[in-house]
């Protein structure tokens, strides 16, 4: 039996490396990256984070954490893949033979993570499905649903993400890497598109052990130090960038929460002071309301008013599912021509989706397939995805 470092599995890890596939191009194995590191918390995270944290004053903090955290793992990550072109498990067994269970935990992190963002794939299909109707069946809240029949739709979408995964998947790093031209393109097309509609009217949060199975289809003499700058550049660049429709939505919606509260008041003011309709209007409500307040403080405090702050409303902004599912969706229907929206936002999310998708199954199978002495020799590797 060979042993870690004997020359018998030197031989054998010789031999697998150099089966292994190739990217058919630099720009292939690029994209892939860039496409596992921009994921769906570029869009619903990072702006979040940065409005929580200081809005600009955060960018600082990111930026150092960034050059001296962010870049310097992913350059290490990148070049033990490229070196030792093996996946999670056969890496740490590398470093220590007692050390293959992180490769491990790896692996069923990489898988549970999958099946999260599989979900969110199987919710954007809904959503981009009724994305169609005229109008947009969530213009009116609550929705009316049929559970039964939405639970249904909801395994549908899952099953239809999943086959949609396999398709993508059902050769390797063959397929991936035609797929991944459409899947990291179009989600700047779509938020350069929703840029202009509104217009008119660090690394480390990312997952290690990942991308080292994205580099271990490179040659050995790729500079790995490069595509580390690149990679972490593009990811910050995109989350900036994606940041400042975010933030155009999260005002709008800010907004239009802040003068609802006020037309609340004003519609009570105006019935308990017996004043005629549209004499208290958005603009002089501040006026009346101290009006009010100094003739008949009583009278006022027993109206209960709703404390209208604009900053409060952006402070309750909602991040994560939250923000695209319900925040997004609210913005969408305000846009001229809104089904035309919806699909290119449901689009976007999904092609963000996918790509990250690749990643973590990719963290998946490659320590499967470094393990294939486990599966029946005759099984092909298209199977053995599935």
């Amino acid at each position: 039996m060979a042993t870690p470092g004997s020359a018998e599995q030197m031989q054998d890890d010789d031999q697998d490396i150099a089966e292994r596939p190739k990217w058919d191009n630099k720009v292939q194995y690029l994209l892939t990256c860039i496409g596992f590191a921009v994921g769906l918390g570029n869009v619903w995270r990072f702006p979040y984070l940065c409005q929580t944290y200081g809005g600009g004053a955060f960018l600082i903090p990111y930026a150092i954490a960034l050059v001296f955290e962010g870049l310097p793992l992913l350059h290490m990550e990148l070049a033990i893949g490229q070196r030792l072109r093996m996946g999670s498990i056969g890496v740490w067994n590398s470093i220590s033979p007692y050390m293959g269970g992180l490769g491990v935990a790896s692996l069923a992190v990489s898988f549970l993570v999958g099946l999260f963002y599989n979900m969110i794939l199987a919710w954007i299909l809904w959503y981009f499905f009724h994305s169609f109707q005229s109008p947009l069946p969530w213009r009116d809240c609550p929705i009316n649903l049929n559970q039964t029949g939405y639970v249904s739709e909801c395994e549908k979408g899952s099953a239809a993400a999943w086959c949609l995964v396999y398709i993508c998947f059902i050769t390797g790093i063959e397929t991936i890497g035609k797929a991944i031209y459409v899947t990291v393109t179009f989600p700047y097309l779509g938020v350069d598109h929703l840029l202009d509609q509104i217009t008119d009217s660090a690394w480390g949060h990312r997952r290690l052990n990942i991308s080292l199975h994205l580099q271990i289809y490179n040659v050995q003499k790729n500079d790995c130090e490069r595509d580390a700058l690149i990679v972490g550049l593009v990811n910050s660049f995109t989350s900036i960038y994606a940041s400042i429709p975010v933030f155009a939505i999260l005002g709008f919606k800010a907004n239009e929460n802040f003068d609802k509260c006020r037309n609340g008041n004003i519609l009570r003011l105006t019935n308990s002071f017996n004043i005629g309709d549209e004499n208290i209007t958005l603009e002089n409500y501040g006026d009346w309301f101290n009006y009010f307040n100094n003739t008949d403080p009583s009278e006022v405090e027993s109206l209960n008013l709703k404390t209208c702050d604009l900053q409060t409303f952006l402070d309750e902004s909602a991040s994560g599912t939250g923000l695209a599912f319900i925040v997004f969706t609210e913005a969408v229907i305000h846009m001229p021509g809104s089904q035309v929206w919806a699909v290119l936002f449901f689009i976007m999310l999904f092609s963000l989706g996918l790509s990250s998708m690749f990643g973590n199954l990719e963290g998946v199978l490659t320590p499967l397939l470094d393990l294939s002495k486990l599966f029946p020799a005759w099984m092909p590797k298209e199977v053995f995805t599935g």
